[in-house]
């Protein structure tokens, strides 16, 4: 058998668990990342020191290396890197023009999805701050201010006042590559997130959570929970609207991701990437669903995994992703109540990217966290325990 290479984009804590699926398929992995001492790179066979996203560094960099297919969970910035990278060494191609358009420009996902009948929050988007400033002052207050091209909440501001629009403004333009900031009504309503997988044209899982965040300005993801039963009108919305959006921009086979509110019966859709989650929601896909996404998605951009077609995902746990963060910037000097959580019987396991004596950022955007909880159990009173647990006792001490 011949040993293939797969190509890692980043090598964050979002894309280890990547590298370590990769290894035990017995790939030779090479990994990519912009940090030389980024969290996934002892797990790569050869490592790649980039400078930006560029396709074409990355070429340059690989030298006589030929992967054999191109990844990068959990991250929207590789996305026009792996299109050009695909083409470029004639591998499966799972990202069409339009998929790395709206993965990578949220005012082009809402444009395009509103035109097929998919709610959306209505905006604008522009480079001109004068003319996102006028518009602002017509629609009035709350609005939604944020990067069009940025991912994990970087740059995302609620805006409930004249006076704060100008800051939000300046932060969204600086978390942005192109410059390019987009204005939206404020959806107020219960936030979600949907974690897909198609095959051949099919979909074939739909794990839809809860979503538990800050609240304004940020909107930072603190949990997401999976496995809770839907009123079957509202699941025949989501499928309806699922196949719509990936009708519309090609996606045939592989993973995507959208982020959306219901807000009176209605789902709104903000933006969505095509590729596996980040904040472990793949884990808890598997505990909840059975299905190991981190494998799958390696084995469709080697242009592998017919016999995928066959798996029946059956829903058997209520899972949760519980997020560790801290309020303030310092020295790491204990998690109290760590080990309540570990004996609770919901418990699965935990990523903990800090230990103490170790500096931590305040959580004020999403690569501050400092790790997860994996929790399921199919007694929702067991997860509303670890819930309580969680948010009531552990806590993350800082000095």
């Amino acid at each position: 058998m011949i040993n293939k290479t797969i190509l890692i984009l980043g090598a964050g804590p979002d894309q280890l668990p990547m590298y370590k699926a990769a290894r035990r398929r017995g790939l030779t992995v090479v990994g990519a990342d912009g940090r030389g001492d980024a969290v996934a790179r002892p797990w790569a066979d050869h490592f790649l020191h980039i400078q930006s996203t560029a396709g074409e560094e990355i070429v340059h960099l690989l030298g006589d290396i030929v992967p054999d297919g191109v990844v990068s969970p959990g991250n929207d910035s590789f996305h026009r890197a792996i299109h050009y990278l695909t083409n470029h060494y004639h591998l499966p191609a799972l990202l069409t023009t339009a998929a790395v358009e709206a993965s990578c420009n949220k005012a082009y996902f809402c444009e395009q999805v509103a035109t097929r009948g998919i709610c959306v929050p209505r905006g604008k988007s522009s480079q001109d701050a004068a003319e996102l400033e006028a518009y602002a002052q017509t629609k009035g207050f709350p609005l939604i201010v944020k990067p069009i091209d940025a991912s994990g909440n970087k740059g995302v501001t609620c805006v409930l006042q004249d006076a704060d629009f100008a800051p939000a403004l300046v932060r969204a333009l600086v978390h942005s590559p192109g410059k390019q900031v987009l204005v939206e009504e404020y959806i107020e309503g219960q936030h979600g997130g949907i974690e897909v997988f198609r095959l051949e044209g099919e979909t074939k899982l739909m794990a839809v959570s809860q979503r538990h965040h800050s609240g304004p300005p940020d909107f930072l993801t603190l949990k997401h929970v999976v496995g809770l039963p839907l009123p079957e009108e509202l699941r025949q919305k989501m499928t309806f609207a699922v196949n719509t959006i990936c009708d519309t921009f090609g996606i045939q086979t592989g993973p995507l991701n959208l982020d959306f509110v219901i807000r009176d019966g209605a789902i709104y859709f903000l933006e969505m990437g095509a590729r596996l989650s980040g904040n472990g929601f793949p884990f808890l896909v598997k505990q909840c669903y059975g299905w190991d996404t981190y494998d799958m998605a390696l084995q469709v951009a080697l242009g592998e995994g017919r016999e995928l077609a066959l798996i029946k995902p059956a829903e058997a746990n209520i899972g949760g992703i519980l997020i560790v963060k801290s309020a303030v910037t310092g020295v790491l000097q204990a998690f109290e109540h760590l080990e309540t959580i570990r004996q609770h019987p919901a418990y699965v396991e935990e990523h903990l990217f800090v230990q103490p004596g170790m500096p931590v950022t305040a959580f004020s955007q999403a690569n501050h966290r400092l790790g997860y909880f994996m929790v399921a159990s199919p007694y929702l009173s067991e997860i509303e325990d670890i819930l309580h647990i969680f948010e009531q006792q552990f806590s993350v001490v800082v000095a």
